[in-house]
């Protein structure tokens, strides 16, 4: 029996290929997700540790397994990258593979300078050239300390003498030469703290694009020594302190000073002889007694700074006294100024009274007396030990000085080598009173801790640029207005 089948209808035909249309298009979506996984896995390993110092070796070092479903269809140079939540990425190439050409792994070295300090998570990814797609690996946890910040300095920009109560300082704050890896130090905040007679601390302060930050000194007189700087650190790089030696900061009501006297033995200086100086500080109407550091200079060369003893006096044994040192000279005594007291220089002449009691006489030894010493003037000045926070303007101001004088005229013996010459000179006993005024001569940066170093030969310092005196060289005032005062 023959069976013959029927021609399907034009209508049967349209709902066949409206049937095969559906089907493509559900078949379609699961074909194209297969392809996108690729079949390919990445997986991330660190390893040499899980702390790292920021900018210091060993630095961060990761392998990356790469496993692919197919062998690549060509040799290429393939690259895996490793990428920071903080937003660094490295890349490493193929350090090894399996004989199947199925497994690679990549060696990815890192900069730890360049890795943002904290707690840091990383991915890897690679994209496969065959297929366009890209793979991500798991995450792996590592921390980046903070590091040392180096060669941290500040310095104290606008005082070169006494400070005002409340007086605003500035400081710099700078890291010379900055560290090689870029971080973030330039980000923190800073504190200064002033230690003396009270301490003043000023914390979390934001510098401006200078490094410059600005304080208040503190309100209550005395010596502050060494102000201290503090880098508040950073996510990179730890706290830090200034690291060499700060000056001290004297606040002063800055008063002028009552009578000096000064005495010498010899009284006439010997050249290439030594000598001994006696000077009193006499304390100001209701004031205390001058206290601090002064310094003796003749003919361009002076002394270290010495300290005064509590009462005021100090007694010093100097020598050998300059050999240019001739009948025109003067003394001058450069004192630096306390918590009462202004900054100060004071002129004598070259011919003064004896040593009270007789005592110091020739470099001799005396009651309170110290050793100081006379040397060649030099290009600069050398008193003082160096400063971390420092203040390197140099303070060139001469107070208002009158003098008095018993209108006397005295002989005034320079003898070298033995043979003396007698001269006259219309010179001064007796006393100078400093009147005030803006400042002092010769004042520098220094710890006031060191300065007794003077005491143990320190040269002598050098004559002022050309153009500016060390020494007040107007006439002597009648003495009539402020008799002299002695022991």
């Amino acid at each position: 029996m023959r069976w013959d089948r029927a021609k399907p209808t034009w209508g049967a035909r349209i709902v066949a290929v409206a049937f095969i249309v559906s089907a493509l298009l559900v078949v379609a979506p699961a074909h194209s997700k297969a392809q996108a996984a690729g079949g390919d896995t990445l997986s991330l390993a660190i390893t040499n540790g899980s702390t790292f110092v920021y900018s210091q070796q060993p630095s961060p070092r990761f392998t990356v397994t790469l496993v692919l479903a197919q062998p690549f269809s060509e040799n290429r140079y393939y690259t895996a990258t490793v990428t920071m939540d903080s937003g660094e990425s490295f890349g490493g190439t193929v350090s090894s593979e399996s004989q199947d050409k199925l497994t690679y792994a990549f060696d990815v070295l890192t900069n730890g300078g360049s890795i943002t300090g904290g707690n840091r998570t990383a991915t890897a990814t690679f994209m496969n050239p065959d297929t366009g797609i890209t793979v991500t690996s798991n995450s792996v946890n590592f921390t980046i300390t903070p590091g040392t910040l180096p060669n941290f300095t500040c310095s104290l920009q606008n005082l070169t003498g006494l400070a005002n109560p409340g007086q605003s300082l500035t400081f710099n704050m700078a890291v010379s030469p900055p560290p090689t890896a870029p971080g973030d130090w330039q980000s923190s905040m800073y504190t200064i703290q002033f230690v003396g007679p009270t301490t003043i601390t000023y914390p979390n302060l934001r510098p401006d694009s200078n490094g410059d930050v600005t304080v208040n000194a503190p309100t209550q007189i005395g010596v502050y020594g060494e102000p201290k700087c503090f880098f508040n650190g950073t996510a990179d790089f730890g706290s830090a302190e200034a690291s060499e030696d700060s000056i001290s900061v004297t606040v002063s009501e800055k008063h002028a000073l009552g009578s000096v006297q000064f005495y010498t033995n010899p009284t006439t200086p010997v050249v290439n002889q030594p000598i001994s100086v006696y000077v009193v500080f006499h304390p100001a109407s209701g004031l205390p007694a001058p206290t601090g550091y002064v310094s003796f200079g003749i003919v361009g060369a002076s002394t270290g700074y010495i300290p005064l003893n509590s009462d005021g006096t100090l007694l010093v044994n100097l020598g050998p006294v300059p050999s240019d040192v001739g009948p025109s000279a003067t003394w001058s005594v450069y004192y630096d100024g306390d918590p009462y007291y202004d900054i100060a220089s004071v002129n004598f002449p070259l011919t003064n009274p004896a040593i009270p009691g007789g005592s110091g006489g020739g470099g001799g030894s005396g009651n309170g007396g110290g050793t100081g010493s006379f040397g060649s003037p030099q290009a600069t000045p050398s008193a003082g030990p160096k400063a971390t926070v420092t203040a390197t303007a140099t303070r060139l101001a001469t107070p208002t000085v009158t003098t008095a004088s018993p209108n006397a005229i005295h002989p005034a013996a320079i003898a070298s080598g033995g043979n003396a010459t007698a001269l006259w000179l219309a010179g001064a006993l007796g006393v100078l009173v400093v009147l005030g005024g803006a400042g002092g001569f010769f004042v520098w940066s220094r710890r006031r801790t060191a300065l007794a170093a003077a005491n143990a030969g320190a040269p002598f310092m050098s004559a002022p640029p050309p153009g500016q005196s060390p020494y007040d060289d107007r006439t002597f005032a009648d003495d009539t207005t402020f008799p002299s005062r002695e022991e």
